[in-house]
């Protein structure tokens, strides 16, 4: 039986690397280390060799970017006092040690606030995230919690541990939704919140820790900026932080449909009428924005699917998001808890401690190396045209390109139809470079380097085919 066969240049894209740089990143990409599950999930305080291979899956991973997590509960006492006797110090001690030599920067995150700095619960007080009898409540005693637990903190961590890599704190995660630093009657919490910020910088300041950045909102989700409402009740947290920070988890593709699990939105409307918009008000006060989390719950999580974080195609999804976002001018991606031993929210784990191989998983494992690996801390960020038939419905193809802090460069390309192969000019100069490599991340192919390609005139020119569900990478960074 003869087929007619489609030809190839008919629809061909044109994906092609200019020579303006849009932006340079004040970070990178990273992750989340949340140092608080049980103790099965994290080798054994002496147990060097375990630690030895935990760090050595974050370089493969090309971990430039961290975020630190604690919790404030188990490092102060019942008066709220700071205290350093925590297991978490040994992480945070050893992580810091491998940042330093890696170049990595840590962002210190306390994660809540200490119970005897909260306000008592009122009668009708809200329960946080709709949990009757349990609170998280806003701050009464804004001077005790600076002092008796903030700037001793951090006073801890950079000086008496010596952590030079942490160069960013957050005080509480996911304010001002769900009940999280909720106020009496009377009192305005998102005022309150900005009052804490201002309080924490000036107490850093005086205590000479000016060169710890400090940053907020840092809310649960996208869909509200809590921006708009502090500049209307006169409460402007500029003045208190460094960097603006948000967490981004409920995008869907274009072309897919809501699954119940979550309200998440298209690709586009998140990027074009969301992340835009904060990434400019950022730039307009000459402040990084942060993704502190990333991860999409769209093919399950705590709900629905609990392996829906650890898909193939979920990955994918994390990869445009972030690929986007580095265009739109996002400074920092961190994915949420690598090391999660897979039983808090659904699968978010990237190798398996709690088993004691520390093997990968196969799909989010290599979806991350293969976004990561071949991009610098702080990288120049170039603009990418991509030029598409699309027939009408949405563009499946995204790219950024990046100039590395060594001079090699990048482009990152997400193809998210789910069954298409996408025909492609590529185009991409290559910075003096000889050979461009070229790595395939999609449902058959992990982390595949495919062969490389041969630059003529300072750049490339080639026809090649993104194949469904994929990333690919084009790069003249020489890691293997």
């Amino acid at each position: 039986m003869a087929f007619a066969l489609d030809k190839p240049d008919r629809n061909r894209g044109i994906i092609e690397v200019t020579g303006e740089v849009l932006h340079r990143m004040a970070e990178g990409l990273g992750f989340n280390w949340y140092s608080c599950y049980g103790p099965e999930t994290y080798p054994a305080p002496g147990d060097d060799g375990r630690w030895a291979r935990i760090f050595a899956h974050a370089e493969w991973l090309n971990m430039r970017f961290i975020r630190f997590g604690q919790s404030a509960g188990r490092i102060s006492d019942d008066a709220g006092t700071f205290r350093p006797d925590d297991l978490s110090f040994d992480q945070l001690r050893r992580v810091n040690g491998w940042a330093e030599r890696w170049g990595a920067s840590i962002v210190l995150d306390p994660f809540g606030i200490p119970k005897a700095f909260q306000y008592e619960p009122w009668p009708g007080a809200p329960g946080v995230w709709g949990r009757e009898g349990s609170y998280h409540l806003g701050v009464r005693d804004i001077d005790a919690y600076v002092g008796r637990f903030v700037v001793p903190y951090v006073r801890h961590v950079v000086r008496e541990l010596g952590c030079r890599a942490v160069t960013w704190f957050n005080h509480v995660n996911e304010p001002l939704r769900g009940a999280v630093c909720a106020t009496p009657p009377g009192i305005d919490d998102h005022a309150r919140y900005v009052e804490v910020l201002k309080a924490i910088r000036q107490g850093l300041d005086e205590a000479g820790l000016s060169g710890i950045g400090n940053m907020g909102p840092d809310t649960h989700t996208h869909h509200y900026w809590p921006i708009d409402h502090m500049l209307e009740i006169g409460a402007d947290p500029d003045p208190a932080i460094q960097a603006y920070c948000m967490h981004h988890y409920q995008s869907r593709f274009d072309w897919d449909a809501p699954t119940g699990v979550v309200n998440s939105k298209p690709m586009t409307e998140t990027v074009e009428q969301h992340l835009r918009r904060y990434c400019r008000y950022a730039q307009g006060k000459r402040k990084p924005y942060l993704v502190t989390e990333i991860g999409m719950f769209h093919f399950g999580w705590a709900t629905g699917d609990p392996a829906g974080i650890a898909r193939h195609d979920n990955s994918v999804l994390e990869a445009e998001f972030i690929v986007r976002g580095m265009a739109e001018g996002a400074d920092g991606f961190l994915r949420w808890a690598w090391l999660n031993p897979g039983t808090h929210d659904g699968w978010w784990q990237l190798i398996d401690t709690v088993g004691g191989s520390d093997a990968p998983l196969r799909d989010p494992y290599h979806g991350y190396g293969t976004l990561y690996r071949y991009v610098s801390r702080r990288p120049e960020i170039v603009k990418v045209e991509v030029a598409q038939e699309t027939g009408g419905g949405p563009r499946t193809i995204h790219a950024t390109a990046t100039i590395n802090a060594d001079g090699s460069r990048t482009l990152l390309v997400v193809n998210d139809s789910y069954a298409t192969c996408a025909p492609v000019t590529v185009r991409l100069p290559t910075g003096g470079a000889a050979v461009v490599r070229k790595i395939v991340n999609d449902p058959v192919r992990k982390h595949h380097e495919c062969e490389p390609l041969a630059v003529s005139g300072g750049a490339i020119e080639i026809a090649d085919a993104l194949s469904p569900m994929s990333l690919t990478v084009y790069t003249t960074c020489e890691k293997s």
